[in-house]
C-alpha cells in the first residue's frame, strides 16, 4: 500500500511540478504549474511572469493557448495594454498562426486571423480565403507579382459579376482589371457557365492584397 501511494504521489509531481522550466518569451518566465518533461514545460499548463500565459506548452515553448498581457508594454512596434489577450497558436515563444487579439478596452474589435514572428499579417492565411462555391469542386488561387492589379477567373465562361466593387469588370474573358490598392481587401461574387456541360457554378473569394490574381475553377 506504502508503494502503491508513493508511486501516485511521484506521478502527481511530475505532471504539476512547479519548477519546470519555461523557456520563453522572457514575459511569461516566472511561477509554473502543470505537466512537465524532464523538468521542462510540456503538455497542459501555465506560466505567470508580468504577462500570463495559460494553454499548451511544447520543450518549455507555448503551443496553443491564451496569453494575456500584465502591464502596458510596446513590443515589436505594437502597443498592448494590460488586460489585452491574445487566444491562438504560438511559433518559437512568438504569436504565429492563426488567432484573436481581444483588447481590454471594449470600444475596439477583436482582431482576427493570422500572425507571423509576432505581428499581425491578415485575416487570410494565403492573401486570399475562399468563402462559398456551388457546383464547383475545387479552387485554386495564385498569385503573380506582375503588375497590374488584376483578377482573372478561368474554367467558367459568360461570367457574370454580382456586385463586386470594381473598375473595370470584363465579361468576355472573366478579368478584373485597373484595380487601385485602396479596392483591397476586394470579395469577388462571381457565377457563370461551366463549359463541358452547361452547368451554373458560383463562387465567392476574399482577394485580401493588391496583385495580379488568378482564380482556376475546377467543376468534375
Amino acid at each position: 500500500m506504502k508503494t502503491l501511494m508513493f508511486t501516485f504521489l511521484l506521478i502527481i509531481g511530475i505532471f504539476t511540478c512547479a519548477s519546470a522550466q519555461v523557456k520563453g518569451p522572457e514575459r511569461i518566465i516566472g511561477t509554473y504549474t502543470g505537466e512537465q518533461k524532464k523538468e521542462v514545460a510540456q503538455g497542459k499548463g501555465k506560466s505567470v511572469g508580468k504577462d500570463t500565459y495559460n494553454g499548451e506548452f511544447k520543450k518549455g515553448l507555448p503551443t496553443t493557448g491564451v496569453y494575456t498581457f500584465g502591464e502596458d508594454v510596446e513590443i515589436q512596434g505594437v502597443k498592448y495594454t494590460k488586460g489585452d489577450s491574445y487566444e491562438g497558436e504560438f511559433s518559437d515563444g512568438l504569436f504565429d498562426g492563426k488567432g484573436k487579439l481581444t483588447f481590454q478596452d471594449k470600444a475596439k474589435a477583436a482582431i482576427e486571423g493570422y500572425w507571423g514572428k509576432g505581428k499581425y499579417s491578415g485575416r487570410t492565411k494565403y492573401g486570399y480565403e475562399v468563402i462559398s462555391k456551388n457546383n464547383i469542386s475545387r479552387i485554386v488561387v495564385q498569385k503573380s507579382s506582375a503588375a497590374p492589379n488584376k483578377i482573372t477567373i478561368q474554367g467558367i465562361t459568360d461570367v457574370l459579376e454580382l456586385g463586386t466593387r470594381h473598375i473595370e469588370f470584363n465579361s468576355t474573358d472573366g478579368t478584373f482589371t485597373d484595380l487601385p490598392d485602396t479596392k483591397f481587401p476586394f470579395i469577388i461574387n462571381v457565377k457563370g457557365t461551366v463549359p463541358s456541360n452547361g452547368t451554373k457554378a458560383e463562387l465567392q473569394v476574399l482577394i485580401e492584397n493588391s496583385g495580379n490574381w488568378t482564380i482556376i475553377v475546377y467543376t468534375n
